[in-house]
C-alpha cells in the first residue's frame, strides 16, 4: 500500500492569503510510468479456387499511464504565499496521484480544461495476398467450415512498454482465437511490433532561470516530469503495413516557475497536463489582461465513459463487418455485395 502523503485526487486546495495564513502543506504528487496494448484485427478470406489467402490486417495501438510510486515531486504552498496579497490556488491530480492542473491567481481562481485519459491511436489496413498453391488448401477447407462461407477473423494482442524500446515484439493469438490460430498459422505471416528508442519531446515550454539569487523571492519551480515519443510499426512477414507515435513519460524532470502573490496588480498561472506528464496548455497572465500561451501536440482524450465503452465495442464489431466484407469481395467477387 503507498501513501499519497497530503494529495487530495480531484479535489481542489484553495489558499487566501492576507488576513488570513496559509498553512505550512507541503503537496505530493508522482510522476507517471507507461504501457500500451496493441492489438490487430484479422481477416482471412480464400479465393474460389481455395489456392490463396488473402488477409487483411488493422492494428491499433492504446497506451495507458499510471503512478510511479517511487520517486514523488513535491511543492510548498506556503512559499507562493504573500502578507500584503490576496492570493489563490486550486490543484487537482487523478486518483493515483499525478497531477493533473494547476490554477493560480493573486485575486481569484482562473479558468482551466481538464484533458486527461486514454489516446486510442489507430493505422491503416493493409490488405496481403499471400502467394498462390498449385492445389486446393486444407487452410481453405478449415475457413470456409468455421466462417459458414464466409472470411473468418482473428485477434492477435501484445504488450508494449519501457522494456521493448528498440526490441521487436511478437503478437500472440488472443484466447478466444488461439484455437482456430493453431489450424491456419502456418499460412500465416509472423506479427510483429517494431518499438523506435523514445525520442525527447522538444515542443513544450522550458524555463531559463536567471541566477537563483534572482529568482527565488520571486517565483516558486514547479518540477515537472519530461517526455518524449516513440515510434511503433506493424509487421507481417516481411511487410509493413502500418505505424503510429505515442507519447511516453521519460525519466528526468524540469522545472517551471509560479509566480508568488504580488503586491500590486493581478497575476495568473494555469497548467494543464496530460496523462503521460505532457503539457497541454500552459498560461502566465498580467492584470493588464496580456497572457503568454504556450501548447504542445500532444493527443489527450476525454476520460471513458460507458457510453463512450459502448461506442468502442459497436466500433469494433464494425470493424470486423467491414473487414469480412472487404476480403469477401476480393476472395469471391461474384459474392461481394
Amino acid at each position: 500500500m503507498h501513501k499519497l502523503t497530503s494529495v487530495m485526487p480531484t479535489a481542489g486546495l484553495l489558499l487566501l492569503a492576507g488576513c488570513s495564513s496559509v498553512p505550512n502543506v507541503t503537496y505530493n504528487y508522482y510522476p507517471a510510468k507507461w504501457n500500451a496494448v496493441a492489438t490487430i484485427t484479422q481477416t482471412i478470406g480464400c479465393n474460389n479456387a481455395k489456392t490463396r489467402l488473402v488477409v487483411l490486417n488493422t492494428p491499433t495501438l492504446t497506451p495507458y499511464y499510471s503512478a510511479d510510486f517511487d520517486k514523488p515531486f513535491r511543492i510548498s504552498i506556503k512559499n507562493l504565499d504573500s502578507g500584503f496579497a490576496d492570493s489563490s490556488m486550486t490543484m487537482t491530480f487523478t486518483e493515483d496521484g499525478r497531477l493533473k492542473t494547476i490554477n493560480q491567481s493573486t485575486t481569484g481562481q482562473g479558468e482551466t480544461i481538464v484533458k486527461s485519459a486514454v489516446s486510442l491511436m489507430t493505422t491503416v489496413a493493409a490488405i496481403t495476398r499471400l502467394k498462390a498453391t498449385e492445389g486446393p488448401l486444407e487452410e481453405c477447407n478449415i475457413i470456409e467450415t468455421t466462417g459458414g462461407g464466409k472470411p473468418v477473423t482473428l485477434n492477435y494482442r501484445a504488450t508494449i512498454d519501457a522494456a521493448a524500446l528498440g526490441k521487436s515484439i511478437d503478437f500472440t493469438a488472443t484466447p478466444e482465437s488461439a484455437k482456430l490460430y493453431e489450424l491456419l498459422q502456418n499460412r500465416l505471416p509472423k506479427l510483429q511490433a517494431n518499438v523506435s528508442n523514445a525520442i525527447d519531446n522538444q515542443s513544450g515550454p522550458r524555463y531559463d532561470a536567471p541566477s537563483p539569487a534572482t529568482t527565488s523571492d520571486n517565483i516558486v519551480l514547479l518540477e515537472l516530469q519530461k517526455t518524449g515519443s516513440v515510434t511503433v510499426t506493424f509487421d507481417a512477414g516481411a511487410a509493413t503495413f502500418g505505424s503510429t507515435v505515442i507519447i511516453i513519460p521519460e525519466p528526468g524532470s524540469y522545472r517551471l516557475p509560479i509566480p508568488k502573490a504580488a503586491l500590486f496588480g493581478k497575476q495568473t498561472f494555469g497548467i494543464t497536463l496530460s496523462d503521460a506528464g505532457a503539457v497541454t496548455s500552459i498560461s502566465y497572465g498580467k492584470e493588464t489582461g496580456t497572457a503568454s500561451a504556450l501548447n504542445s501536440l500532444n493527443a489527450a482524450a476525454t476520460p471513458e465513459t460507458t457510453s463512450a465503452t459502448a461506442a468502442s465495442l459497436k466500433a469494433q464489431a464494425d470493424l470486423i463487418a467491414q473487414q469480412q466484407r472487404l476480403v469477401l469481395c476480393q476472395t469471391k467477387p461474384d459474392q461481394c455485395k
